[in-house]
């Protein structure tokens, strides 16, 4: 049995956008395409722009995915499984390496973690990486020149210094810790802009959709990693400068605790955050594709070949 075709849902207009429409809805006033100008006067409000194919209902409600490019809000879905493949992955491999690890025993098992470590997270940033670059594909629909500080592209740059610094340091744990701990310091401040960005970008994402809910908990969940990253660094730096004090040790395993449980709380509550990201993305990329792929309809009159300006 088939399924029920999907119907664009409009949502609420102001009272001046609702004035631009006439009561069969389609476009009743001078309203120029949001990416070419073309004027949009007479057009379904559920059509598309016939100068550039882009849905009209983005020039009314604005940057709503579900009046978005389909196959961008799909993209970014399909990213999202990069991402959740990359954490299961994580989980099962590193599991299976402290197994063997503890299996081999002694030197052996100690250089064991030191080769197997690095290759896994060779493996899996590569799986990640694919993931975060498809997740943070350019919004084609954009009129506007992108800034070269624009979270979208400090995400893509934090996941790439991260995807090829991280292993190097846990390569040196063993022949230079002191070195390796300063690597991981500054991949851990790095990491603190990149998981900052990446959330931004969630939000802004989470507002487009639209949903308030998603949008506060990323807030939340973004502070919590935030708090994490920053007590892992604070570990990293205690463990180095002073090892086996005793002070330093009860705060060492005061703020190794609290990264320990802080991680499995934040890590579980993204991963859920991500597959509620994908189902929601999932759900406006199926709405967008009817409305681009939606018919000028029987109110569209002859149009020039060309934009005509707005009077």
């Amino acid at each position: 049995m088939n399924p029920p075709p999907v119907v664009p849902t409009l949502r609420p207009l102001s009272t001046s956008a609702s004035a631009k429409l006439d009561a069969a809805g389609n476009v009743a006033a001078d309203v120029a395409c949001r990416r070419c100008g073309y004027n949009l006067r007479t057009l379904p409000s559920v059509g598309k722009c016939p100068e550039c194919g882009t849905a009209v209902g983005r020039s009314l409600h604005g940057d709503l995915l579900q009046y978005s490019d389909p196959e961008w809000v799909e993209k970014l879905a399909s990213g999202m499984n990069w991402i959740i493949a990359s954490v299961a992955i994580g989980i099962f491999t590193g599991m299976l390496i402290e197994a063997v690890s503890m299996m081999v025993g002694g030197t052996g098992g100690a250089k064991f973690s030191t080769i197997a470590v690095p290759l896994m997270q060779l493996s899996l940033g590569a799986v990640g990486l694919v993931g975060y670059w498809m997740f943070t594909t350019p919004d084609p629909g954009n009129v506007e020149p992108e800034k070269p500080t624009s979270v979208r592209r400090v995400v893509r740059g934090t996941t790439v210094f991260g995807y090829l610094a991280s292993p190097i340091a846990q390569a040196l744990v063993v022949t230079a810790p002191l070195f390796a701990a300063g690597i991981s310091v500054f991949c851990a401040l790095v990491g603190i802009v990149g998981i900052f960005a990446i959330f931004m970008y969630a939000i802004a994402l989470a507002d487009r959709i639209p949903d308030v809910l998603l949008a506060r908990t990323c807030r939340t969940v973004m502070w919590g990693i935030a708090a994490v990253m920053v007590g892992g660094i604070v570990t990293v730096v205690l463990t180095s400068i002073s090892p086996g004090g005793p002070a330093p040790t009860g705060l060492i395993m005061f703020t190794g605790c609290f990264v320990g449980l802080g991680s499995l709380v934040f890590g579980i509550w993204a991963v859920i955050l991500v597959i509620r990201f994908r189902k929601a993305m999932i759900e406006a990329a199926r709405t967008a594709r009817v409305t681009w792929a939606a018919p000028q309809g029987p109110a569209v009159v002859q149009m020039p070949a060309r934009p005509r300006p707005l009077t």
